[in-house]
C-alpha cells in the first residue's frame, strides 16, 4: 500500500534534518508530530476506502457506491485496531478473526499501535518521544495492518 504524502513529509522532514543538523531537537519533534497527523489522516482515509469498496465492489452501481462511502464515514470513527477489527466484523464473524489472525502481536501490530498513540498523545497534548527514524520504522512496519484488512476483506 502506498501513501506519496506521506513518503514525501517523511523525505522533506529527513532531509531538513541533515542540512540543519536538527535531529533530536525540538525541531525534529514538531516534524515528527506533523508527520504523524499526515499518516493517521491517510491511514483513515484507507480505511473507509477498504470499507467502502467491500461494501460495493461493483462501481457499476453509482448509488450503492455513495451509500457504502457514506456508510463507511459514519461507521469508521476510530482507526484503532479494536475498531478496524470491529469494522471487519460487520461483514462476518470469519472476516474480524481472519483480520486479527493476521495482526494480533505482529511487529505491524505493535507499529501500528505506536503511530496511533503518538498522534493521539499529540491531539491531547501529551507530545511525543518518537524520532523521526523511530516513525520511518513504524511507518513501514505498519501498513502491513492495513493490507492485512484489505485482504481479510477481500476473502
Amino acid at each position: 500500500m502506498e501513501f506519496p504524502r506521506v513518503d514525501n513529509a517523511l523525505a522533506v522532514c529527513r532531509a531538513h534534518l541533515d542540512a540543519t543538523n536538527t535531529r533530536n531537537t525540538e525541531i525534529e519533534t514538531y516534524l515528527v508530530s506533523s508527520i504523524l497527523a499526515v499518516i493517521y489522516a491517510d491511514y483513515e482515509h484507507a480505511v473507509k476506502g477498504i470499507v467502502a469498496t467491500r461494501g460495493c465492489p461493483d462501481s457499476a452501481d453509482a448509488e450503492l457506491g455513495n451509500f457504502a462511502r457514506r456508510a463507511a464515514e459514519k461507521l469508521i470513527r476510530s482507526i484503532r485496531l479494536g475498531e478496524l477489527a470491529g469494522a471487519a466484523g460487520m461483514f462476518s464473524p470469519q472476516r474480524k478473526t481472519t483480520f486479527q489472525d493476521l495482526v494480533t502481536d505482529t511487529p505491524a501490530h505493535v507499529a501500528f499501535d505506536s503511530i496511533i498513540n503518538n498522534r493521539h498523545g499529540i491531539s491531547h497534548e501529551l507530545g511525543t518521544n518518537m524520532t523521526l527514524h523511530d516513525l520511518e520504522v513504524a511507518y513501514n512496519a505498519s501498513k502491513a495492518v492495513l493490507e492485512a484488512l484489505q485482504q481479510a476483506l477481500s476473502l
